[in-house]
């Protein structure tokens, strides 16, 4: 049986140096049809929900998985919300996600909960 997977973002013009999460996800949809897995871009085809970043599912009564590529570094002063407000949105993937990836040990290291001494 084939699964079927909604992942966004999607690209549909050639790479014109995109970054990280383009290189990803053009890697994904190269690889995951040896594994009898179907990229749909019909949100309504999917059984699995992916996303990148702070990009949102497109249904919330899938089961999703998040790639995350990183987050924002609080020490730096970004100049405004807009790192706040996109590490948010990454967090709130990863709390409601059934998976969460990361593209390296190092990011994924980052992004590990720490287990507290409650």
């Amino acid at each position: 049986m084939t699964l079927r997977i909604h992942m966004s973002p999607t690209y549909t013009t050639p790479d014109q140096a995109d970054g990280g999460i383009r290189r990803v996800v053009d890697a994904l949809a190269a690889g995951l049809p040896a594994h009898d897995i179907t990229l749909v871009s019909d949100p309504a085809q999917a059984d699995l929900c992916a996303v990148h970043g702070t990009m949102r599912p497109a249904r919330d009564d899938l089961p999703l998985v998040t790639h995350n590529h990183g987050l924002y570094w609080h020490e730096y002063d970004w100049r405004g919300r807009w790192a706040d407000d996109a590490n948010a949105a990454c967090i709130a993937n990863m709390i409601r996600a059934d998976a969460v990836t990361a593209p390296s040990a190092w990011v994924a290291t980052e992004v590990m909960p720490t287990p507290c001494d409650c």
